[in-house]
């Protein structure tokens, strides 16, 4: 019998500000102890102007939470279910951290345009990145030198 997952959706909710050269988590999700979490589909979109300006470096990263899980040196945000069978919300996130989160681990990297570039993946069934439970993700971007765009994001999970 196959256990009946649940899928949510998290949201930055707001523009996040890069500033230039310096790596920002920019967004963030956690299990509870005794769950996984699976990336099903992540975006990300950019507002700069300046067509000039470098690419920003955007990493999804496995992350223990070790420090600073979500909600701590970061604004809570909360998980909207999208399908799935009743459940509470066993997961914590978050966005545009002051302090970065601990310890990462880049699983996947793209630079996108940041003159108002926009990235969406879906990953393929079976081969979504899966959380260790009580663990979850990042979506971390460094923007180019002289480069300070803004940036909204969200993650599909599946719990």
């Amino acid at each position: 019998m196959a256990i009946a997952r649940v899928n949510w959706v998290v949201t930055t909710g707001a523009n996040v500000a890069l500033t230039a050269s310096t790596a920002k988590s920019v967004l963030g999700i956690t299990s509870d102890s005794n769950k996984t979490l699976k990336v099903t589909e992540l975006g990300v979109g950019f507002d700069a102007t300046d067509a000039t300006k470098a690419p920003v470096l955007v990493e999804l990263c496995a992350c223990t939470f070790a420090t600073n899980p979500p909600g701590t040196n970061s604004t809570t945000v909360t998980a909207v279910k999208q399908s799935g069978t009743a459940a509470t919300d066993d997961n914590s996130a978050a966005r545009n951290w002051t302090t970065e989160p601990t310890v990462l681990t880049v699983l996947k990297e793209w630079l996108i345009d940041s003159n108002k570039g926009q990235f969406v993946i879906q990953f393929p069934l079976g081969r979504e990145p899966e959380s260790v439970a009580g663990q979850g993700f990042v979506l971390r971007c460094t923007s180019g030198s002289s480069s300070t765009p803004n940036v909204r994001a969200y993650f599909e999970v599946e719990e």
